[in-house]
């Protein structure tokens, strides 16, 4: 007791542990406070018998272990305790920011919205950062992306691994889109060399620019077969016209048809023949179907009259509307 009636405050031990991440300054693990003393009062102390290791701060203290209640600053110490230090290891500072500002582009880059820029961190790569410039623009149809550049259409290729280390401007540049052409045909149709049957054109390049290419490819199984039409897809597909667009991969189909032959149209003493003298008829026309036109060209003499039609000559025998031609052949008038 002291005296004038006042009393000595009564002591207790506040010993300090911590985890694997807390050293001790010395060999003191302990001390004394006056009871009834708040974490507040007692923080100063513990914290001056400890450091933390290298890459480590303090995460907060405990009552007695580390599955103890965390101590808030009003908690009030009443007995000898242990206060037991937990470590973390420092958040990250957050990573510098950057502006990256993407250029209008060529004539063929147009941007979605009105937003032309976006924040990136600091030190990433062109590979990283192309992602989201992709993400502000389009191209006109017909067109995708060539290659990207710093600052303009003059300025240095973008590579993948380039590092942005400073607000920038990037410039994308336009190249027309290329499409496949795969030739194929019916089965008098052959490829000149064997499975060669695709080249490469341009986006809106029209069936007039691209059909001495497909004719390049191919062959017809003889002399006697030449093209009757090209298609889209196959036999079924619609005939192409020289002003058809092409824009995306697509297959051209060749149809065949036997050449047609020549009909020589000759006569006697009394007939006048138009010239020219031949006329060219679709491969196994028909007589009764091609007649007229033969007759067209054959005028009978005064007094003489036509009495027959006859193949190969005067001796020949005469025609009959079945008959079919499957070679160029003569035809005589006979009066």
């Amino acid at each position: 007791q002291q005296q004038g009636g006042s009393s000595t405050p009564e002591k207790i031990t506040i010993t300090v542990a911590g985890d694997r991440n807390v050293e001790f300054k010395t060999a003191n693990r302990s001390f004394e406070i006056d009871k009834d003393k708040t974490w507040a009062d007692v923080k100063t102390k513990a914290e001056k018998l400890i450091k933390y290791r290298d890459g480590y701060e303090n995460d907060t203290w405990k009552l007695n272990g580390v599955s103890g209640t965390v101590i808030v600053p009003t908690y009030k110490f009443e007995t000898s305790t242990t206060v037991y230090a937990v470590s973390k290891q420092p958040s990250a500072p957050a990573p510098e920011k950057i502006t990256i500002t993407v250029a209008a582009g060529d004539g063929n880059v147009e941007f979605k919205t009105t937003t032309r820029s976006f924040k990136i961190d600091k030190n990433k790569t062109w590979a990283d950062v192309k992602v989201e410039a992709e993400k502000l623009i389009k191209y006109k149809a017909g067109y995708e992306n060539d290659k990207w550049k710093l600052n303009d259409e003059l300025g240095q290729d973008i590579l993948d691994n380039h590092q942005f280390n400073a607000d920038a401007t990037v410039y994308a540049v336009s190249k027309k889109k290329t499409i496949t052409i795969t030739v194929k045909g019916d089965t008098n149709v052959l490829y000149k060399v064997a499975d060669d049957k695709t080249f490469t054109a341009y986006y809106g390049d029209t069936w007039s620019m691209l059909k001495p290419q497909a004719e390049g490819k191919i062959q017809y199984k003889s002399s006697n077969y030449e093209n009757k039409d090209w298609k889209l897809n196959d036999s079924a597909g619609e005939s192409l016209t020289g002003t058809y667009k092409f824009t995306a991969d697509t297959v051209v189909f060749a149809e065949a048809k036997h050449t047609d032959i020549k009909l020589t149209i000759t006569g006697g003493d009394g007939v006048n023949i138009t010239l020219p003298a031949e006329l060219d008829v679709p491969w196994e026309s028909k007589w009764g179907d091609i007649k007229t036109r033969v007759m067209g060209k054959v005028n009978p003499k005064s007094n003489f009259t036509v009495i027959a039609w006859r193949k190969r000559g005067k001796t020949g025998a005469e025609l009959t509307d079945g008959d079919i031609f499957k070679s160029n052949t003569v035809i005589y008038a006979e009066t």
